[in-house]
Order: C-alpha cells, then sequence, then structure tokens
C-alpha cells in the first residue's frame, strides 16, 4: 500500500483562516462546542488582544474577528469567534467574561450556535 496519509495533525494546523472566502468556513471549523461568539468589541480590538483577554478563563485555540466583507485586515465588524480547547472553557467565558470590559467597550459573549 501507499502507508496512508499520517493523519491531519489535529485542531491546531489551520493556519491563519485561510485567505479567500473564509468567512463561511472559518466559523464552522473547529469543535462549536468549544467556541463562543464574543460582541460589542472596539473597532480598535485586535485578534492578540482579544485572545489574550479570553485566555483568562481557559487556552485559546483561536480567534477570528469578522470584518467588513470578510477581508483580513479589514474594518472590524466588532465581533468575532473565539475557540477554546474545551467546552468547559467556552462555557467559562460566557459565565465569566459576559458583561466584562474591554477597554472601553462591555462585551456581549455567548455561546456559539452553527
Amino acid at each position: 500500500g501507499k502507508g496512508g496519509k499520517g493523519g491531519k495533525g489535529g485542531k491546531g494546523g489551520k493556519g491563519g483562516g485561510g485567505g479567500g472566502g473564509g468567512k463561511g468556513r472559518g466559523a464552522t471549523s473547529g469543535d462549536p462546542m468549544c467556541k463562543v461568539f464574543v460582541s460589542n468589541l472596539s473597532w480598535y480590538t485586535g485578534n492578540q488582544e482579544l485572545g489574550d483577554f479570553m485566555s483568562e478563563v481557559g487556552h485559546v485555540v483561536n480567534v477570528e474577528i469578522l470584518t467588513e466583507g470578510g477581508v483580513p485586515g479589514g474594518r472590524s465588524k466588532g465581533c468575532a469567534f473565539v475557540e477554546f480547547s474545551s467546552n468547559d472553557a467556552a462555557l467559562g467565558a460566557v459565565e465569566r467574561l459576559h458583561d466584562s470590559w474591554l477597554g472601553d467597550r462591555q462585551l456581549a459573549i455567548r455561546e456559539f450556535r452553527p
């Protein structure tokens, strides 16, 4: 035989949301039970800042800030998907970080539903 493909390397290998058409796909990849939807973000909040903020409840795997037209680096729509390594962390974010403040904005955080 050909020796198989050797697996895909788990969740970590997503790499940058994949340029074109990343909006639809990126939102549904990974485990939806580990994701939260964050809204009312400041337009100035970036992936790194949001990821650091969310990591106080658990390990953040992926942060995807939605932009106008779905263009990477485009103007933020003020909402994001954040994926954690576990469902517990995602639930913790909803419980503990909903209505918390990041910069001058009070964030709304809810469970992600595909």
